[in-house]
């Protein structure tokens, strides 16, 4: 495999085609803007990273046309090159080059775009991806969880954990609801990145209680408490964990029923409420208002046996 920079024109007319990771980061329009400035007036800076097709599909991961967003078969894999890092400039290239057919000739893009291959052989792509996204571009969660949750070997707990991150879930907050605990962390995320994955991710036990107990907080109150930092998620499992174990054994109906036996008043003042100045914060006066709910539900419970 050539080391050498090459120019991403060159490999266009040569009849290669250009392709992304499924898994990579979404492209995001205001960092392509960002970098349509900087293209016009410098140029590329640093070649982007490229890997063949082949590749890819050699270590289960999926591709996509750069352009179209197609889905690549095996068959067809070895027509491509695959960007690992660049994507964001790329994009801005494209652009750039498209806007031309309406500049005069003087006011035209006409700088090229480079890439090289990875200069060391012995990494996965999953690897190079921790490596070139964590340690220089900082990935967001939502990014990190995403490019692993394409593995096909991917445990079905980090399956749930990318819905969530995808729709504004903390990553502290979706462990909680489907765990009970806050052992994944970014550091979980990142050995899995490389296609490791530790024993927190392995372990499924209480999965379904909290995607069942979620489901309902949600059509309870709405998604945005329930992903608000950990206020109802740390509630819920600080009751969990401060039961007798005896109790434990019914606590998913327990707490189904006692959310769904809050009135809708107590349900406006939860998503509402807001910390007083010099006082109390929002979440202890979230806190209490269910302590005092949750001991007023426990009592109707008794009473009725």
């Amino acid at each position: 495999m050539k080391k050498e920079i090459t120019k991403i024109s060159d490999l266009l007319n040569s009849g290669k085609k250009v392709a992304r990771l499924r898994g990579n980061r979404e492209l995001d329009p205001k960092i392509v803007k960002k970098k349509k400035e900087s293209l016009k007036q410098f140029g590329l800076l640093s070649p982007a990273i490229i890997i063949d097709g082949n590749k890819s599909i050699e270590e289960d991961l999926e591709i996509i046309d750069f352009e179209t967003g197609e889905d690549i078969s095996k068959e067809d894999a070895g027509q491509y090159i695959v960007l690992v890092e660049g994507n964001h400039r790329y994009k801005a290239h494209l652009e750039l080059l498209e806007a031309n057919a309406k500049l005069e000739e003087e006011q035209k893009y006409k700088k090229e775009f480079f890439v090289v291959y990875p200069l060391g052989d012995n990494m996965s792509i999953m690897e190079m991806l921790a490596e070139i996204n964590i340690c220089t571009n900082n990935w967001d969660t939502k990014d990190k969880v995403k490019s692993i949750a394409i593995k096909e070997d991917c445990p079905k707990l980090l399956l749930e954990i990318n819905k969530l991150t995808n729709k504004g879930y903390s990553l502290n907050a979706a462990s909680l609801w489907l765990t009970f605990s806050t052992k994944i962390n970014t550091s979980v995320i990142h050995v899995a990145m490389q296609g490791k994955y530790l024993d927190p991710l392995k372990n499924e036990v209480g999965l379904e209680r909290g995607l069942k107990i979620l489901e309902v907080a949600k059509a309870k109150f709405g998604e945005k408490l329930c992903k608000s930092r950990t206020t109802l998620s740390g509630w819920i499992v600080n009751k969990y964990d401060n039961m007798l174990d005896k109790e434990k054994a019914t606590f998913t109906d327990d707490m189904i029923q006692f959310i769904s036996s809050i009135d809708s008043d107590n349900v406006t003042y939860l998503q509402k409420v807001k910390g007083e100045k010099g006082g109390s914060s929002k979440e202890e006066l979230i806190n209490k208002k269910l302590n005092e709910l949750w001991d007023s539900f426990k009592v109707s419970v008794k009473s009725a046996e």
